[in-house]
């Protein structure tokens, strides 16, 4: 009994330490709550599971360039450069003076369609095609798996 009333009376003399410890304890396991929250502990890709098969699908960088020459072989094109990121593959297209836009999508419609069946259906396809003609203007298109052409900006 005698130890119950030191208890006791310990915790009247420090009531007001208890009380701020406990208000520290609260604050802490809060922080502790947003920090979890805020910064996750996983580690995954930027992609999520977007990515999955793609392994399946591969693309050498040896055929991108193989593509891109022959891009650059037409009479129209002045510079071509193609790229994958992630699971776009991104085509640039550089027209001389000689070519169109309209001219430039017919060439941008072939060169999606040469790629391999399986390719097409996985990856998506975003064109840029930048004319230095009389018109000088850009138009980007783009195509995703399910799609059966290209889509165009309004330019």
């Amino acid at each position: 009994m005698k130890k119950l009333k030191n208890g006791i009376k310990w915790i009247k003399k420090h009531v007001t330490s208890l009380i701020l410890f406990i208000i520290l304890l609260v604050i802490l396991l809060f922080v502790i709550l947003v920090i979890s929250v805020l910064i996750p502990t996983t580690t995954t890709s930027a992609y999520g599971d977007r990515l999955n098969g793609i392994s399946d699908v591969a693309i050498s960088s040896s055929e991108l360039k193989t593509k891109a020459k022959e891009i650059e072989d037409n009479s129209i094109v002045d510079k071509s450069t193609i790229r994958i990121s992630g699971k776009i593959i991104e085509i640039k297209i550089t027209l001389n003076t000689t070519g169109t836009i309209d001219t430039g999508k017919t060439l941008a419609a072939t060169i999606v369609t040469g790629f391999a069946k399986d390719e097409i259906a996985f990856y998506d396809f975003q064109v840029f095609i930048t004319s230095a003609g009389a018109d000088e203007s850009t138009v980007i298109g783009y195509k995703t798996p399910s799609a059966d052409n290209l889509s165009w900006s309004n330019n």
